[in-house]
């Protein structure tokens, strides 16, 4: 189960089915049933997120019917989050809840995995090429590494959690002196930045500044605030650096920049653009077409591919599709993109609202038993930050996964105050009775 959040790249006869059959779909299927059959359940949802699935999937009926988009897109997404979010949920349960057991196996999976990227970079250094399916150079000499993932990009984005989990526990609690940890940190961070992917730095520049503001280095009360124009002079410095340096990141960076600042976009900037800008704006225009057409509910879930199919000739010049392809379609290239188009602020508003209702804070850091659950919470909170800028897959990369195991640290860290509420309660009654 834990190997299934970075089994994206493995379908089994790609493009011969009406559907991606992803192979880890048998590692649900089989962990279900031994689920069901050892805990005697068919228990398979928090209550909580199986309303909010009915919600969802009753406002993308209504829409899907609306604009006839009914069709095996919606089905397909509708089985996609219960049969993804109930697996997830049936390893969380069956290892009783023990966050970091659980954890601990995707921590374990991750190293080795951000370990294979490594040895690939060094074997392509080494001219070993044809020991790996890609191969593509930067600027600096060296190569991006994919893993077993799909692309650099997937396998920056599932790095995440570990990334800023074993950071925060190097750096935030002198872990550098347990030489296990900080080795772990070393294999991922080192793989995040062979990756030269835009994602992987946006999360280490996240992850800089989330460590700063848990260390209290925002903090008034503490003087430390002192230190943020340093902090920001050294985060700023960094990016000129990569942009300078990475022409990809640059190029990325400037037009993406002009793409969604400019009041027109010209047929010049259009022919300039490089497919991955290309990609991100496209889906915006057809996503922002979609939620004007409804935006409290926009076209219903599984409805961008359909809507790109027939908006896309009315927002740009058909020779773009033979230049760059159909390109993220399915998943509009952004879980924030996605979401505006097919769910409108119905979904948009649950989304943001379990991001902010169960994020972690800096107070509960301090307390030995809950500052696992807090760098877990928010190394997760990256996560979802950079997933809204460019991920659309609901349920890719084990987002479920991480989506749960974002609640549930909440819950601990809640379920701690309210026992130890309860018990200093108690025993003032029996030293009252005494």
């Amino acid at each position: 189960m834990a190997l299934s959040i970075f089994l994206d790249a493995y379908i089994f006869a790609r493009g011969r089915l009406p559907f991606d059959f992803y192979y880890y779909y048998i590692i649900y299927l089989v962990f279900i049933i031994r689920y069901i059959s050892k805990l005697r359940t068919f228990k398979l949802f928090e209550r909580w997120l199986f309303i909010s699935f009915l919600i969802l999937i009753a406002g993308s009926f209504i829409a899907s019917y609306s604009y006839e988009l009914l069709g095996l897109g919606l089905v397909k997404q509708i089985i996609g989050l219960l049969f993804t979010s109930a697996a997830y949920y049936a390893f969380f349960r069956f290892n009783d809840f023990n966050l970091q057991k659980v954890f601990d196996l995707y921590l374990k999976v991750a190293v080795w995995v951000a370990a294979l990227g490594i040895f690939e970079e060094f074997g392509k250094l080494a001219g070993l090429h044809f020991l790996f399916n890609h191969y593509k150079t930067v600027k600096l000499g060296f190569h991006r590494v994919w893993s077993i993932m799909g692309e650099p990009y997937f396998l920056a984005v599932v790095l995440i959690p570990a990334l800023v989990y074993c950071g925060l526990k190097v750096f935030g609690n002198k872990g550098w002196r347990d030489r296990k940890l900080f080795r772990k940190f070393a294999i991922l961070f080192t793989c995040t930045i062979f990756t030269f992917s835009s994602a992987g730095y946006m999360a280490i520049g996240i992850l800089i500044v989330i460590g700063a503001y848990l260390k209290g280095f925002f903090s008034f009360s503490k003087g430390r605030i002192v230190l943020l124009p340093f902090i920001l002079i050294g985060l700023v410095s960094l990016f000129n650096y990569v942009k300078e340096n990475f022409w990809e990141f640059r190029t990325k960076i400037t037009q993406t920049y002009v793409a969604f600042v400019s009041d027109e976009i010209s047929t010049k900037d259009l022919d300039e653009m490089n497919s991955s800008t290309f990609a991100l704006y496209s889906n915006y225009r057809i996503a922002q077409m979609s939620f004007n057409r409804n935006p409290m509910l926009g076209s219903g879930l599984g409805s961008h591919a359909r809507n790109y199919d027939i908006m896309f000739t009315e927002q740009f010049d058909p020779k773009y599709l033979e230049r760059f392809g159909e390109l993220n379609k399915y998943d509009a290239n952004s879980l924030f993109i996605r979401l505006l188009s097919e769910t409108g602020l119905l979904g948009l508003g649950m989304f943001f609202f379990f991001i902010i209702r169960f994020r972690l804070r800096r107070k509960h850091i301090n307390i030995p038993e809950l500052s696992n659950w807090v760098i877990m919470n928010n190394g997760i909170l990256i996560l979802f930050i950079v997933r809204l800028v460019r991920t659309g897959n609901y349920v890719g990369n084990g987002f479920f996964f991480f989506f749960l195991l974002y609640y549930y640290t909440y819950s601990h860290v809640k379920r701690y105050y309210r026992d130890r509420y309860r018990n200093l309660a108690l025993n003032e009654s029996e030293s009252s009775v005494a």
